[in-house]
């Protein structure tokens, strides 16, 4: 501790020489300080300007944001409709389909398996 105030023997006297060191090159550092004081003074409102517009510019995304929201959604269920129309669906089968199912229940009850099982054909129609 001693070495610290070791300047001069007596201790008052090196405070105040210390002092008027660092007020000397503070004086001397002076206009160096004061615009690096201007600089970031001027730093803070363009800093928050920028920050102002930003925020604003995500206002305006987040209140479009549900207009185009709803227009999604519109377009979905749009395209799932179009979806549920477009299914393919079977046409009713014609009438001679049913007829044919008819005979072949009848063929089946009498004991014939199909067309063309072997027996001979009628006689006597007409034409022949």
């Amino acid at each position: 501790m001693a070495f610290m105030l070791g300047i001069t023997p007596w201790p008052v006297a090196t405070a105040s020489l210390r002092i008027g060191l660092i007020l000397s090159a503070l004086y001397l550092a002076r206009t160096t300080a004061h615009k690096a004081i201007q600089a970031m003074a001027r730093a803070f409102p363009r800093g928050f300007r920028t920050a102002s517009n930003a925020v604003s510019c995500w206002r305006e995304n987040l209140a479009n944001n549900s207009s185009l929201h709803r227009s999604l959604d519109e377009s979905i269920k749009r395209i799932e409709d179009v979806h549920h129309q477009s299914v393919n669906v079977l046409p009713d089968p014609p009438a001679w389909v049913k007829a044919v199912k008819a005979i072949a229940k009848i063929d089946e009850r009498e004991g014939r398996s199909g067309v063309g099982n072997g027996r001979p054909a009628v006689s006597g129609r007409a034409g022949s």
